[in-house]
Formats: structure tokens, sequence, C-alpha cells
């Protein structure tokens, strides 16, 4: 073999690579290409995973009902948790401004709101729900959850009870999911904690807010910025949750409210 041969044959082989490479690069270039458009079509066209329900204040007397069905246009689906640490996660915050408490027609708690809806024989599905009483002139909340009975398969309703909350003046109230324990944090401090009996029980019923749309005012006051997250809230989303406080603008009324978000430092500021 001559020496111009061999160099032929050199260059062709170095053009078989360069070939293969180059179509290997295009390969990859295509798939990264996908995958930033799918990416960009998903976050376009898919439901948020933090739904804002509410921006700005309500008065509690304008109950109604949040349809969270993706089929419809006009509705703000829940979306569960995807491969999280801990399981099942989720939180949910909400502000509150209690005026006075209405006595209710039955000695019960009054409804908040409730992810779920109240069945027949006055059982209630809560996944969760957020209600109101008076007790020795205070305001205390309670939080309801459904979990499944770890024997059987049915499910039953689990709650923490006795959330004493200020009255006349903003306040936060947030539950947070982490697999089986519930957490009710006060204006981003921890109030009570429970490990449920078996896995928290999530439905697909719309959320019921404010007593729902024929039902009766939880409280005489306000009601702001209901947030949904599909992810247990870490610390420093929290803290500035808490830090920015709020809405105190009326959408529907044009007006706001001269209201100032407490800033307490201690845990027993609320004893």
């Amino acid at each position: 073999m001559d020496v111009k041969n061999a160099s032929g044959d050199f260059i062709e082989s170095n053009n078989l690579v360069t070939k293969f490479v180059f179509i290997i690069g295009l390969l990859i270039v295509f798939l990264v290409l996908l995958r930033f458009f799918i990416s960009i079509g998903a976050w376009l066209f898919m439901a948020s995973p933090t739904p804002h329900f509410t921006d700005g204040i309500s008065s509690t007397d304008e109950g109604y009902t949040i349809s969270v069905d993706p089929t419809k246009s006009s509705s703000k689906p829940v979306l569960r948790s995807v491969n999280e640490r801990e399981g099942l996660e989720f939180t949910y915050s909400i502000w509150l401004y209690v005026k006075k408490i209405i006595p209710p027609p039955a000695n019960a708690p009054q409804c908040i709101f409730r992810k779920g809806v109240k069945a027949e024989k006055d059982d209630e599905i809560n996944g969760p729900g957020l209600y109101i009483e008076q007790s020795n002139n205070e305001a205390h909340l309670t939080v309801k959850m459904d979990s499944f009975s770890p024997v059987g398969g049915s499910f039953e309703s689990e709650s923490l009870q006795g959330i004493k909350v200020p009255m006349r003046t903003w306040v936060n109230i947030m539950i947070r999911c982490n697999g089986r324990n519930i957490d009710v944090l006060i204006n981003g401090i921890l109030y009570s904690s429970k490990l449920l009996k078996g896995i928290p029980r999530q439905n697909y019923y719309d959320i019921e807010f404010s007593g729902g749309s024929s039902g009766q005012a939880p409280f005489d006051g306000y009601i702001s910025d209901f947030w949904y997250w599909n992810y247990s809230l870490g610390t420093n989303a929290i803290m500035n949750l808490i830090k920015n406080g709020p809405n105190t603008t009326n959408l529907k009324q044009k007006q706001s409210m001269d209201a100032k978000v407490p800033k307490y430092l201690a845990f027993n500021w609320f004893i």
C-alpha cells in the first residue's frame, strides 16, 4: 500500500467518525430542546401546584364554593404532591381577622373552609377543614382531617382542637402535612401537631369557603390570602409569608382596612 492510498483511507475513516459524532450531537441537542419545550408547555397549560384561591380580603358573610374541577376553565385544581421525601405533603395558609364570634344555631364549631362536603346525617368530609367556635369569650379553632383506617379500609375523622387565636387583629393560620403528621402553625409558629392513625385521606371535592354558598358566616370579620401548596412549606417561605402579611385590599368594595400584622416574637403571645 502506497502513502497516497494510506492517506486516503485515513481521511475517509476520519470523515466517518466526524459524521457519527455530528449525528450524535444533533440527537443530543434535539432531546434537550424537546425536553425544554415539553417543560414550557407543561408550565403554560398545566394547573399551578400553588393556587392562590383568594387575593385580598373578603367578609365572612360572603360564603361561596371554590371549584377544583380540572375540566372547568375557571376552576383552581388542587394538585397532589409527587415524590416528596416525606411522602404525602401539602400546606394550606389563610389570614383571619376575627371581630367577634357569631353564636351558632347549634353548639358546634362553624366552618371557615373545608376541602370536602357536608354529607348526610351531619357527617362531614374534611381533607382538611378549619372550624371556629367561642369558648370563655375566646376564639378557638379546630382542624379536622380524614385518615384511612389501618384496619378495614374505611376512614375516620381526626381533629386538633383548642387552638386559641387572638381577636381583632390579623392572624395567619397554616395547616401543613408531612406524611401522617399534621402541623398547625399560628403566625409561623408551631402551635399543635398530631400523628394521624392512618394515611391522610385526600379527596376530589370542591372547597367550601366561609360556610359555603348557603352556609352561615363562621364569625364576624374578614378572611384574606387563601393559599395552597402541594408540598410542605419550608421555614424561609413561611417567614417570608408572615413578613409580607395579608393583602388588605378589598377587591369588591375597593377599600382597605387600617390593620397591621402583629409582630409577636414570643411563643406564648396567644396564652
